[in-house]
């Protein structure tokens, strides 16, 4: 078998009683996350990856199938709705621009005619970034500042696949651009749930209760969120 398993995430999960594996579709791609009972050895995660191996290729060339049907017909939008920030932006193409420019002014994207859907893409992805920047790192900052998460040393943004956010031992958090998409609670909820890591790096009854402690609705947050891909648009995974 020349199937190489894809790359996946580790959650640990103190109310499993037997590992097991997820194979589905956050942000239109495919992912793969095991999930561990709290006494799992995660050394032993690459025998049961192994051992089930021939399920895992079955499961997942079927989701890359989805995947690509689903991407295959995505056209660029005519506007994008921000719920993080409360704002809308139209997209059209301007025959006044020229070469692959995008441009902003007033609730509109400019893109140049000449400007394909890969391009485009490309350039949305780094406006939205630039928005996360402006918008969602201060929010952050002051959140750690009101809350005095001191841990924190830093914040930087990423486009990433199959998370909101994630933090380092060090101190560092990453914030998907993605959570623009969110509506302003849910990404306060993705805020505390990595400023909260920054003190317990797992997903302990301790760290759930320090959640809960600074986000009363914690647990409604996170039933809420894991339905919040679906509003993520197609076309930023073009």
């Amino acid at each position: 078998m020349n199937f190489k398993i894809p790359p996946y995430t580790v959650k640990r999960s103190y109310r499993a009683k037997y590992p097991r594996i997820v194979i589905n579709s956050k942000g239109h791609v495919p992912f793969l996350e095991i999930v561990i009972p709290g006494k799992f050895d995660e050394s032993e995660i690459p025998y049961f990856l192994e051992n089930n191996k021939s399920w895992i290729q079955k499961t997942w060339e079927k989701q890359m199938k989805k995947s690509a049907i689903r991407l295959s017909s995505i056209n660029l939008p005519v506007s994008i709705p921000l719920s993080a920030i409360n704002e809308t932006w139209g997209l059209e193409r301007d025959e006044s621009l020229e070469d692959s420019i995008l441009e902003w002014d007033h609730g509109v994207l400019k893109i140049s005619p000449q400007t394909d859907i890969s391009a485009a893409v490309s350039l949305l992805k780094h406006w939205l970034c630039s928005k996360a920047k402006f918008h969602l790192m201060p929010s952050l900052w002051r959140l750690a500042d009101e809350f005095g998460f001191y841990e924190l040393k830093g914040v930087r943004i990423r486009c990433q696949k199959t998370i909101w956010a994630s933090c380092t031992r060090n101190g560092m958090i990453s914030l998907n651009c993605k959570n623009l998409f969110l509506p302003s609670h849910l990404v306060r909820h993705v805020f505390l749930h990595e400023l909260c890591h920054l003190r317990e790096m797992n997903h302990s009854p301790r760290f759930h209760s320090l959640l809960e402690n600074f986000d009363e609705n914690a647990k409604i947050n996170a039933a809420s969120i894991k339905d919040q891909w679906l509003y993520v648009p197609g076309w930023i995974e073009k």
